[in-house]
């Protein structure tokens, strides 16, 4: 990560100064369009802070040498809403400077003001998680979702869905919230259609349907969200509307394990120690319930050690 900071402040640094950027910039081609309308959507992405540079790309060299942070900082000062976001992701995670979780929600706030969709998702995600440092707010985080989505970003219709499933900060509410992972799924948001799936799964918002589960955990998998992947080995594993094929679940699981999804990581472990579908081994068992737990899956944590 330190690594991409200083890349993003090397390629933003020099292709334009946020200082010597003005309306008479002189330019080539088409004329600067600063700020969100010219930002690419690249959700849940640490290389969309690097597409700040895309803005300053008719503007004038720079004599500043700003890195990271820094130049983030510099971007947001000067009225960028996209340079505030990615302060704030640098606050929230503590990347080349000290973490300070309300210091990143009051970023997210102003590029939320300023446009930037994500900024809105994002202070969204820690009002209605009740993030360290912040005073959860869910009928807050409902009205920042709505206007994300309403924005274009179907990450944020996603997680409105799930508030709306779980009855968090508006009743609970299954169909909406299928319509909304409908939704994010429509525009191309992996996790959406893994959101959904699970529904049509369930039968819950929706009439059960188990080969449209199917087809959308598939779409979800193949789209990267390791959670679709998860589901679709377990209905492999389980022989729930597919026969029973238990390499199949475990090619799945793996996939899912390897891409961050701690669920997946435990469900390896579960077949490693009880000898489903492999040789039992507790040794390897093991190793998969400490990547699940690494990864944040509480049963995985259950397991480990």
């Amino acid at each position: 990560m330190h690594t991409l900071w200083f890349m993003a402040g090397l390629m933003l640094s020099t292709l334009v100064g946020c200082a010597t950027r003005n309306s008479d910039a002189p330019s080539s081609g088409a004329s600067a369009q600063p700020g969100p309308s010219n930002t690419e959507a690249i959700l849940d992405d640490p290389t969309r802070c690097l597409r700040l540079g895309d803005t300053y790309k008719a503007g004038q060299e720079s004599d500043y040498d700003l890195e990271g942070a820094s130049l983030f900082e510099h971007a947001c000062t000067m009225g960028e809403p996209i340079g505030c976001l990615c302060l704030g992701d640098a606050f929230e995670a503590g990347t080349d400077i000290t973490k300070d979780p309300p210091r990143a929600a009051t970023l997210y706030a102003q590029a939320c003001k300023g446009g930037e969709a994500n900024g809105c998702d994002k202070l969204g995600r820690m009002m209605s998680t009740y993030g360290p440092g912040v005073a959860g707010d869910p009928q807050n985080a409902v009205s920042l979702f709505t206007q994300a989505c309403d924005g274009g970003d179907p990450k944020s219709c996603n997680h409105l869905g799930r508030l709306h499933e779980r009855g968090i900060g508006v009743p609970k509410d299954p169909k909406q919230a299928a319509a909304l992972f409908d939704k994010a799924c429509r525009q191309g948001f992996a996790e959406g259609c893994g959101d959904l799936g699970l529904m049509y799964r369930t039968g819950k918002g929706v009439t059960e349907d188990l080969q449209k589960a199917i087809r959308l955990f598939t779409q979800a998998c193949d789209g990267g969200a390791p959670r679709g992947c998860t589901h679709l080995g377990r209905m492999h594993k389980d022989g729930t509307g597919v026969p029973q094929d238990l390499q199949q679940a475990i090619r799945l699981y793996t996939q899912a394990c390897d891409a961050g999804g701690g669920a997946g990581c435990t469900n390896l472990g579960l077949m490693h120690k009880n000898g489903t579908g492999v040789p039992k081994d507790l040794e390897q068992a093991a190793s998969f319930f400490k990547r699940a737990c690494d990864a944040g899956d509480p049963i995985g944590c259950m397991h480990n050690g």
